[in-house]
């Protein structure tokens, strides 16, 4: 398996090409299975949730078919060894090529497989903050249908599934826009254009680094390819800011890169989780408050910068909350800015703010550290503090983010912290 340090160093801090073999050892079921299972999630979802159209799209012939998005819903491949016997009967003698994107949306597993491939990064490239998104090409077509491009804010790991080779051709900025006159995408690029770029093979089970943000590129396939692609997107610190802090138009001040630094540094050290508005900062300004919360709310999603669906996770489950017992879904954590006045927890990334109330984190700190709570232990240590009310409304809040787990109480296991 590449280290994030031998990734780092062999394409000098993420600035050119790589190219690694997969070592075998490490377990890649979740990469296997997350193809199919995300389609499943997409189809069991699409009548309560319509953003699998932000997620999905598909290509015949190098055009655009929205028409298909249903079908293919309602008839998704059984498992990864199907794919290319799916592909062929649902397209026929048809080029096609399915994308599907922000694959972390739909499928856990993934998530937490890349936070084992990135965890020596510890949230960081090259001292900016790390936002991860997963993508998958499935299909035969000879070139993407974006045609030859650059992009503006990622680079990219991609791993070759197989079942056959896949190219990747690069060209220095300067080289491409002399030979296209222009910056504009070029699709289907002839063969006197790709003879001026550096052409890189990709074998079934092999790694490549993209760095897409550096060179225009384009991706080949000759036959059925399945691909995935892993991008490393980093904001500089301008465009963090404005992202970040877009409603407060005033001129900032605030050392991005120290106060990244202090964050992470926090989060990491701080097993319950907890992390005091203070201890990143002694300054009042709002702007230093508003990054502390965006980072937390990334870093609570291990670097995905799209949160979990609240509405996956059937609140059914916890119509008699008060008979089961709940824990952590590891390696995720609650992470909870405490201020003064208010709390924030993130949770997969979304945002839960609330009234400062010492009880809620002493529950969050007992789940971070790996505790199984239920009704009865709750109310024995915050019933004075606390209504059943609030105890029901922070666990399906927090059930609903996907960041603590429902087990069938047993009665003879202590709950006491």
């Amino acid at each position: 398996m590449i280290s994030f340090k031998e990734l780092e160093l062999d394409t000098n801090n993420f600035q050119i090409p790589a190219s690694y073999i997969r070592n075998t050892n490490l377990d890649f079921s979740a990469v296997y299975e997350a193809p199919s299972k995300t389609l499943e999630e997409m189809s069991s979802q699409k009548l309560s949730n319509d953003s699998y159209k932000k997620s999905l799209r598909i290509y015949v012939d190098g055009e655009a078919r929205e028409d298909l998005t249903e079908y293919i819903l309602n008839n998704p491949p059984s498992s990864f060894s199907e794919l290319e016997k799916w592909g062929e009967e649902k397209f026929k003698d048809q080029d096609f090529l399915v994308i599907l994107n922000r694959v972390e949306k739909w499928n856990d597993s993934i998530v937490t497989w890349c936070d084992d491939l990135f965890k020596d990064a510890k949230g960081q490239i090259n001292d900016e903050l790390l936002h991860l998104e997963v993508t998958y090409f499935i299909g035969n077509t000879t070139y993407t249908p974006f045609g030859v491009h650059i992009d503006e804010i990622s680079d990219a790991l991609h791993l070759n599934l197989g079942p056959h080779n896949r190219y990747m051709y690069l060209w220095d900025p300067e080289v491409y826009k002399k030979l296209r006159g222009s910056s504009l995408p070029l699709t289907n690029p002839d063969n006197n254009f790709l003879a001026h770029s550096n052409r890189h093979l990709i074998q079934p089970d092999n790694w490549f680094f993209l760095p897409a943000s550096k060179y225009y590129h384009i991706g080949e396939n000759n036959d059925f390819t399945v691909s995935l692609a892993i991008a490393l997107i980093k904001y500089d610190e301008d465009t963090l800011l404005q992202k970040i802090c877009s409603s407060n138009k005033q001129e900032s001040n605030i050392d991005l890169s120290n106060i990244v630094k202090r964050v992470l540094e926090e989060e990491f050290h701080r097993e319950d989780g907890i992390i005091p508005l203070r201890e990143i900062s002694q300054s009042t300004e709002d702007q230093i408050k508003e990054v502390t919360k965006y980072i937390l709310r990334i870093r609570s999603n291990l670097g995905f910068r799209v949160p979990t669906n609240t509405n996956t996770n059937d609140a059914s489950v916890l119509s008699n909350w008060e008979y089961n017992s709940y824990s952590i879904n590891q390696p995720f954590k609650i992470l909870t800015l405490e201020t003064d006045e208010e709390i924030n927890l993130f949770a997969r990334g979304n945002t839960i703010s609330l009234i400062k109330n010492n009880s809620v984190i002493e529950i969050v700190r007992q789940l971070n550290l790996g505790k199984n709570i239920n009704a009865a232990y709750l109310r024995e240590q915050f019933g004075d503090y606390l209504s059943e009310k609030s105890f029901y409304s922070i666990i399906s809040n927090l059930y609903k983010c996907g960041v603590i787990q429902v087990h069938e109480l047993d009665e003879n296991k202590s709950f006491s912290a």
